[in-house]
């Protein structure tokens, strides 16, 4: 295996298709809320709905469950509390390795 640099708008496509095994991103929080991240990264793919965007190839079903309930729940302590499962979850299933955190 050999490291390519590939343009963004390539990127996107070869992992789109799940042709690339192993890529380097990152993800802003741009409105503070873990919300978009568990949604396009950790959820199931779910096209065509944006769900899963950007997720590899992972797959839970309890894991989608615990995210879709994060998106109807709007008081703060029950969305806290379900955003805790989906991390304790997504800690236990290892979906994505993070590398390193580059503070903005």
């Amino acid at each position: 295996m050999s490291l390519r640099v590939l343009p963004w708008a390539e990127l996107l496509e070869e992992s789109g298709a799940q042709r690339v095994p192993l890529y380097l991103s990152r993800w802003v929080f741009d409105n503070g809320d873990a919300g978009g991240f568990v949604r396009d990264c950790l959820r199931s793919r779910h096209p065509p709905s944006p769900d899963g965007s950007r997720n590899a190839g992972y797959s839970n079903p309890e894991m989608d469950l615990l995210i879709d309930e994060s998106g109807t729940a709007f008081e703060d302590s029950l969305r806290l509390a379900t955003f805790e499962k989906v991390m304790r979850l997504a800690d236990e299933d290892v979906p994505l390795v993070p590398l390193y955190h580059e503070p903005d």
